[in-house]
């Protein structure tokens, strides 16, 4: 539910930047896959298999999409950009297929569809930190390139977690990481992308700060909102900001 509480509240922000639409629209569908693979291991249903390959295919792309408009890059990677989406919705759309045809069906279920997949994932994640990294190596701004590692750190942890699912099908018996991994790196992508000062996710100190600032209880944020209220930081940036001041203040630096 981190995700649809996350994806709600960000699209709920009166705000114009197309960070925060990119971001609502990928916790969204972290929350409508994730949702199709708990329904799935709950009955067994394939139908719900199906339904979470059908869906999934678009995190990639969404993520690479938020990064290109970070970095203020989407006009001019604008076509590494369409690729992405035609290649991952082709994918979905073999998916959606399984519904009707078994020949759709077998090729889900084979190492070839596996690696594809895969393959597409830690293509769009590479380049992603690339563009992070130069973005980090150009920007003068101490708060900016603090925002730029947070989000090279989500992307790492999306990369890394969030295809944890297909590395049974290579021979790595590995435990499923992918619902930790995915709500990880959306929280880290929401620090980066709503651009809440004074965070360096490198720093330990300030790092704990940053997870206990978001987990606490934000009574005076939405006091008639009872429910998912670690999440309400979202929805008031400025509480956060000074709350996160009062704390870090007495900080080491």
């Amino acid at each position: 539910m981190g995700h649809l509480a996350l994806g709600v509240l960000v699209l709920s922000r009166q705000t114009d930047s197309p960070l925060a639409l990119l971001l609502g629209l990928l916790t969204l569908n972290l929350f409508s896959w994730t949702f199709a693979d708990f329904g799935y291991t709950l009955s067994g249903a394939i139908q719900w298999h199906w339904l979470d390959l059908g869906l999934s295919p678009f995190t990639g792309p969404l993520a690479f999409h938020l990064v290109t408009a970070f970095v203020g890059g989407v006009r001019r990677y604008r076509w590494p950009l369409i690729a992405a989406y035609v290649f991952f919705a082709a994918l979905a759309a073999s998916a959606w297929l399984a519904f009707a045809f078994p020949w759709a069906r077998a090729w889900l279920d084979s190492i070839t569809y596996s690696a594809i997949f895969v393959s597409g994932e830690l293509a769009t994640v590479g380049f992603s930190l690339t563009l992070l990294v130069l973005h980090a190596r150009r920007t003068t701004d101490p708060d900016e390139r603090s925002r730029t590692k947070t989000m090279a750190l989500a992307v790492f942890a999306s990369g890394l977690f969030g295809t944890s699912d297909f590395w049974d099908d290579f021979g790595i018996p590995i435990p499923s990481l992918t619902n930790f991994g995915t709500t990880v790196s959306a929280l880290l992508m929401a620090l980066a992308s709503l651009r809440f000062r004074k965070i360096d996710i490198l720093n330990p100190h300030r790092l704990r700060a940053a997870v206990a600032v978001v987990l606490n209880s934000f009574h005076d944020c939405s006091p008639a909102d009872k429910t998912n209220r670690s999440f309400a930081a979202w929805a008031c940036p400025e509480l956060l900001e000074k709350r996160a001041g009062r704390r870090w203040s007495c900080l080491p630096e």
